[in-house]
């Protein structure tokens, strides 16, 4: 059975255009609360570029560097995003 954890929250920025690291960070600071990551660091960890997407497989090789097991899976469909 998996351990229930509290999951600290960690709010998106003034800009509203962080919410991936926003999660990551509330991740990361229930698995590993000894490291308690800012939302500052975890936007560095996904290589965000202002006023561009960032790319979730960078974050992901990020906690991996961590030693979490890390899986990704994928449902959004960018261009059919992008035609709409």
């Amino acid at each position: 059975m998996t351990e229930a954890r509290q999951v600290p929250f960690c709010g998106n920025d003034e800009t509203d255009m962080h919410c991936f690291p926003a999660s990551i960070c509330m991740m990361l600071n229930a698995l590993l609360p000894e490291q308690q990551c800012s939302l500052q660091d975890c936007i560095s960890m996904t290589g965000a570029i202002e006023g561009k997407s960032v790319w979730p497989a960078r974050a992901l090789i990020a906690m991996r560097q961590l030693e979490l097991d890390v899986v990704m899976i994928e449902g959004f469909d960018g261009r059919d995003f992008i035609k709409r």
